[in-house]
């Protein structure tokens, strides 16, 4: 009687109360829950309001401008005011009317990032789902990354709920977790969401990576691509080749935009300046002068024309094609662009095993706090798993990176499968 008491009551004493008033918007159903967050950024979004007004007078000035003397001094010269003007209006839409929407079915996990007009949507099955867990954000607020909630899954993972309490944040993750454990049907087993993986040696492994040998004991429901991989597969007699189309970023593309229309058209205003060419200037710059000028701007205008080439990168990543084909014999990876090809082969001498290794935390080992919490990633986009074949003397070969867990795992079964003889460990 004793004995189970005491089990109780560190059961309790474990379990993060509820806090008295939540922030965030809960609605339970016995076999349904939803989460609104809203963004909290009134104060803030009131000083943007006020300075927004000032900015549009300006922008409005040097549209007619532009209007009544239509020229590339005055685009250029105006260009980054306009760009700046689009940018603030999203962040304030995004202050003001911003929220996420996680609803968790017994089958299906959904998410909605909305202000406005929908940002991000996305449904998950639930043989997919991992589990929420904490995380920190890419990005820094006073010199400090900010603390969030992550749904991890075999795709991509979700990040939301940036800028909660501690003891909230502690408490929604541990209630949706409860809640997955009770009511969500058909997830990965439980041996795939542990944290625990087996560690091997490996001459770029360290203390926060790890590798995981997929030829023995492959977890149940591997097999599969998560619904999100942009992977497809192509089996031959002998061979098996996965192919990847680029995908375009809408974020990036805008992100990379942006700098660019201001960087770029403040470096054009000096640069037309340098050759007379502004709206105004009749003196041409000439002797010591203009050439002292010229040597100025050079790092400026190089600069511009590497995010210049940045964001024709960003644009033309939809037309980029990624091959890997694995044979018994030797492994080729070939890129393709609408101008370029790269290709590069690797010879397979001996039997070899595949890995599943995630990246380690860059940030982990100068924060006291990822150092206690192991599991505390920072969040990404880019998905931080890859694939590795390793030799026989325990020598790394090749790699697939940016994949997610569910890629990398299903990559190395279906590669196990098709060529047993080669790829079945040693």
């Amino acid at each position: 009687m004793s004995s189970d008491s005491t089990s109780n009551s560190a059961e309790w004493s474990d379990a993060p109360s509820r806090p008295e008033k939540l922030s965030v918007e809960l609605h339970e159903r016995p076999d349904t829950v939803a989460v609104v967050v809203r963004t909290r950024g009134r104060g803030p979004g009131c000083f943007l309001l006020l300075w927004e007004i000032g900015w549009t007078v300006g922008c409005v000035v040097l549209m007619n401008e532009f209007i009544n003397q239509p020229n590339i001094g005055n685009f250029a010269f105006g260009l980054p005011f306009w760009a700046s003007w689009i940018v603030v209006a999203g962040l304030l839409a995004w202050l003001w009317f911003g929220r996420e929407v996680v609803l968790v079915k017994s089958d299906e996990v959904l998410f909605q990032r909305k202000a406005i007009i929908t940002l991000k949507s996305r449904s998950i099955p639930m043989s997919e789902v991992l589990n929420f867990r904490e995380c920190l954000s890419s990005w820094q607020e006073n010199d400090q990354h900010l603390y969030g909630i992550e749904l991890t899954t075999l795709g991509k993972p979700l990040t939301l709920a940036y800028r909660l309490s501690d003891h909230e944040r502690t408490w929604l993750i541990r209630y949706l977790n409860d809640f997955l454990d009770r009511n969500a049907f058909n997830r990965p087993s439980e041996a795939m969401r542990a944290a625990t993986v087996q560690k091997l040696p490996s001459p770029v492994a360290d203390d926060d990576d790890f590798a995981e040998p997929l030829t023995s004991e492959r977890p149940s429901g591997a097999v599969d691509p998560p619904t999100d991989s942009s992977w497809q597969l192509e089996e031959g007699i002998d061979e098996v080749t996965f192919r990847q189309s680029g995908e375009l970023s809408p974020a990036t593309v805008l992100g990379l935009l942006f700098i660019n229309c201001f960087w770029n058209g403040i470096v054009s205003v000096f640069v037309l300046a340098l050759f007379g060419l502004m709206p105004g200037d009749k003196n041409q710059m000439g002797g010591w002068g203009r050439i002292g000028m010229g040597i100025f701007l050079i790092p400026f205008v190089v600069i511009g024309l590497v995010m210049f080439v940045a964001l024709l990168g960003a644009i033309v990543e939809p037309f980029r094609r990624t091959t890997w084909t694995f044979s018994a014999l030797e492994v080729t990876r070939e890129t393709r662009w609408p101008f370029f090809r790269r290709r590069r082969r690797w010879d397979i001498l001996s039997r070899c095993r595949l890995d599943v290794r995630r990246k380690p935390d860059p940030n982990a080992s100068s924060n006291s706090r990822l150092r206690q919490h192991q599991a505390l990633q920072m969040s990404s986009d880019t998905p931080g798993y890859s694939m590795v074949v390793v030799s026989d003397a325990n020598t790394d070969v090749c790699s697939i990176e940016n994949l997610s867990q569910g890629e990398a795992r299903w990559i190395a079964a279906t590669i196990e499968d098709a060529i047993p003889g080669t790829f079945s460990g040693y």
